[in-house]
């Protein structure tokens, strides 16, 4: 279970990793004792999803979706969550799709037609971080 403490640098969270190692984690300059105390919920939350290997709380996802780059980064490092992407939309899912050994050829070739349709929409240099659910939404129709 993690724990929030002040101290003379600001505010941290501490939590015991999936492999049973303490971490910290400090939620940046300005935090005030209500936020880090929410980032200790989620920490905790992030943590029983690791272990489990189960679903995510819908408010821990949403929360994941929320925050900035740089707090996002520092659960990365602790192994909580995957890093965000910073690349375009064509690197993206060339990547995924070069990197899924487990499947067949036609599958292949499935992903191959969805990644020459999202290009063709969004545009070769289009960054991943920019579409919105509304541009997939247009997408979509």
């Amino acid at each position: 279970m993690a724990s929030v403490n002040k101290d003379s640098k600001g505010w941290r969270v501490l939590f015991v990793d999936p492999n049973g190692d303490r971490k910290q984690l400090r939620p940046g300059k300005g935090t005030n004792k209500a936020t880090a105390q929410q980032v200790g919920r989620h920490v905790d939350e992030l943590v029983a999803y690791v272990s489990s290997k189960g679903t995510l709380a819908r408010q821990t996802a949403m929360w994941l979706g929320e925050i900035g780059d740089t707090l996002h980064a520092k659960l990365a490092k602790a192994g909580l969550v995957e890093p965000r992407h910073s690349g375009t939309l064509a690197e993206f899912i060339a990547g995924n799709i070069s990197s899924r050994s487990e499947l067949k050829p036609r599958t292949i070739e499935l992903l191959r037609q969805v990644e020459h349709n999202l290009v063709g929409f969004f545009g070769s240099s289009r960054k991943l971080r920019s579409i919105t659910p509304a541009d997939a939404a247009d997408f979509r129709r």
